[in-house]
């Protein structure tokens, strides 16, 4: 597993904000672990981004909100998914998964799913092309 603190021009704390209420607002779900159900959640042509509910309730439990009910608590973490394997290099075949987090006025952006160590340029490199590409469409649905 690899951390870095992005200071980066796409991800960052701002563009995670403007991601997460447009997907909230969207009202989509989709369950793609066994932690969660109805994860609110967003898919592009090349990526899927889902949100994970806080941890909460009385000892701060991580599966506190496992139904992903709005009402019940907010939403600061994001998973950026790469939809097909086949896209990859050998290299990158178990690298599709990122976690993205606040931390502050920071995004911590972790690898929680790889397979091996990475550096922190390939750790950056597809959350910051799947945030391009979601914010595009956001672009494009305000005009």
């Amino acid at each position: 597993m690899r951390t870095v603190i992005s200071g980066d021009a796409i991800v960052n704390r701002d563009n995670l904000l403007r991601i997460k209420r447009f997907i909230l607002d969207r009202e989509q779900t989709r369950t793609y672990c066994q932690m969660f159900n109805n994860n609110p959640f967003f898919e592009t042509a090349r990526y899927e981004f889902y949100l994970h509910p806080d941890p909460g309730g009385p000892h701060t439990h991580p599966q506190w909100n496992i139904n992903c009910d709005r009402a019940r608590g907010d939403f600061n973490t994001m998973i950026v998914r790469r939809k097909s394997s086949r896209e990859l290099s050998d290299d990158d075949a178990g690298d599709q998964y990122r976690k993205l987090a606040f931390a502050g006025d920071d995004v911590q952006v972790t690898d929680d799913y790889g397979d091996g160590p990475v550096d922190a340029d390939q750790l950056m490199r597809f959350p910051r092309d799947a945030m391009s590409e979601l914010l595009t469409i956001l672009a494009g649905s305000m005009r």
